[in-house]
């Protein structure tokens, strides 16, 4: 008994995991519906796993629950990229000060080269260059070693994976998105944190208006169909 409600875990977690990544890279976009038989079907696995990743899925606010058979995975909005970015630059900002104050800046530096070259290799593919990005800004935050802040940015880093690639990639050129990081890694080459930092606001700063550009052309194509 107890193996099999170790094996029914572990599925429900499987299914949990593959659906967050898909709603993550937008392979399930904003307000797409997800039925428990048409999953169940895809996935070859029963509704129960389904089902439980489904609630869990809600529980995390990836998706909202409408009936015990249907759920649709949440809208981006305004709010939502505010409050993010507003932790985020809590998270990122407190983590560059704090190598700074306490570490060697160049050897976060040296981290951080190979997956700028990383990055340059896979321009052309949306969903791994941004994989790369991600884990350009997890090495400056996990590089601190702190468990708690790690979960906090493991939460941030998800939203942020699904924004980007929800509006970055759309409205920005990869080239632009390059050189902001490499403007952060000279900044920790020259042990210079004042730059470091403003290119990191910088950095942030063209996000979002890469954001706001996805949402006001969202809404002026919604109003043109409402006029149709």
């Amino acid at each position: 008994m107890k193996k099999d409600r170790e094996t029914k875990q572990n599925l429900s977690n499987t299914v949990y995991l593959d659906l967050k990544e898909r709603i993550k890279e937008l392979r399930l976009p904003p307000n797409s519906v997800l039925l428990e038989r048409t999953l169940s079907d895809a996935l070859g696995t029963s509704r129960t796993p389904v089902r439980e990743a489904l609630k869990r899925l809600a529980q995390d606010g990836w998706v909202i629950l409408q009936d015990r058979k249907r759920a649709v995975v949440r809208d981006i909005s305004v709010k939502d990229v505010q409050e993010v970015f507003m932790l985020r630059e809590m998270v990122e900002i407190f983590s560059i000060n704090t190598i700074f104050s306490s570490e060697e800046p160049r050897l976060i530096a040296g981290l951080l080269v190979p997956v700028l070259n990383a990055m340059k290799k896979n321009i052309d593919d949306p969903i791994t260059f941004n994989r790369e990005d991600m884990k350009f800004h997890s090495i400056i935050v996990e590089h601190l070693k702190n468990e708690r802040l790690n979960q906090i940015w493991d939460r941030i880093r998800d939203e942020i994976t699904r924004i980007a690639l929800y509006s970055v990639h759309e409205n920005r050129h990869p080239e632009s998105i390059i050189a902001e990081h490499e403007n952060l890694i000279d900044g920790f080459w020259e042990r210079n944190c004042e730059k470091t930092v403003t290119s990191m606001k910088d950095h942030y700063e063209m996000i979002l208006k890469a954001y706001s550009m996805k949402f006001d052309n969202q809404e002026n194509s919604d109003g043109s169909a409402k006029k149709e």
